[in-house]
């Protein structure tokens, strides 16, 4: 069903009561189902997740709002229990890491190929070489713990590929700095996925970190949606930066094969690249 939102009058408030029986779903079957399923089930409950979290701190800075935000907030909390009911519960928290890790890569990179502005479209595929570090450590270790290959949980859509040797993905916390982008010039097509989309990775991806240590998901937004964009120092101070297509170069939806813990992980437990 399409959602025109310059037409759809959306429905009252008052009628979106949700009863046990709307809340729980049939689950998607780990075994079966299509990575995008996953992909989009985990994508819609990270914009849940982020809606109510900016609720909480719109409610804080607006005492007269507070009471149509509570009546609000409920809605969308039932909305994000629904979608995030339907990851089933046989679906381990690393197999549920993997899955973070896919979205994360997926979304970045197609903002990054719609994106107008040259030098944001740089900035997230510098974010691709994070996830793409990330999906590549966690296939190890699945690999590792679980006996499990990773590309069944990817299913070829996404490339799993070795990273950047740790010591690489340490940086100045100065270079996490962002720089805003000029709200007169800037297209539609940046302001959205700069208030919206980014906004949503960075629900993920505590998530996805997260799902190691405890066996229920908590979703850590790590700020809510703003004007600002990720922002890298400037290039003359640290050369150019190269975007994923000159940094990863493998072939097609390479398979992790199975194999003894010291060729997958370096003698010290650490991936090995």
């Amino acid at each position: 069903m399409a959602i025109n939102l310059l037409h759809d009058k959306g429905t009252p408030l008052h009628r979106q009561d949700f009863t046990w029986r709307d809340l729980v779903q049939k689950p998607i079957s780990k075994l079966n189902v299509d990575a995008f399923t996953r992909v989009r089930i985990i994508l819609m409950n990270g914009i849940e997740s982020e809606s109510l979290r900016f609720s909480h701190a719109c409610a804080r800075m607006n005492k007269e709002l507070q009471g149509y935000l509570a009546r609000v907030r409920r809605k969308e909390q039932h909305q994000q229990t629904l979608v995030n009911w339907l990851l089933p519960a046989d679906q381990s928290p690393l197999e549920t890491t993997i899955g973070y890790e896919q979205v994360a890569i997926e979304v970045t990179a197609a903002l990054a190929q719609a994106e107008p502005d040259p030098y944001i479209a740089q900035v997230l595929r510098y974010g691709l070489l994070e996830d793409f570090d990330h999906l590549y450590r966690y296939a190890a270790l699945l690999d590792r713990l679980q006996g499990i290959d990773a590309n069944t949980i990817t299913q070829g859509y996404t490339d799993i590929v070795p990273g950047r040797p740790t010591l690489d993905e340490h940086r100045d916390p100065l270079d996490d700095l962002r720089e805003p982008y000029d709200k007169r010039k800037a297209a539609a097509l940046t302001k959205l996925p700069a208030s919206c989309g980014v906004c949503t990775l960075s629900v993920a991806l505590p998530v996805c970190l997260s799902a190691l240590t405890t066996p229920s998901l908590s979703v850590s937004v790590t700020w809510s949606p703003s004007l600002l964009v990720p922002r890298m120092l400037p290039e003359k101070e640290y050369g150019p930066l190269p975007s994923t297509e000159q940094v990863i170069v493998a072939p097609r939806c390479p398979s992790i094969k199975r194999s003894p813990g010291i060729t997958l992980f370096g003698p010290f437990g650490s991936p090995s690249t």
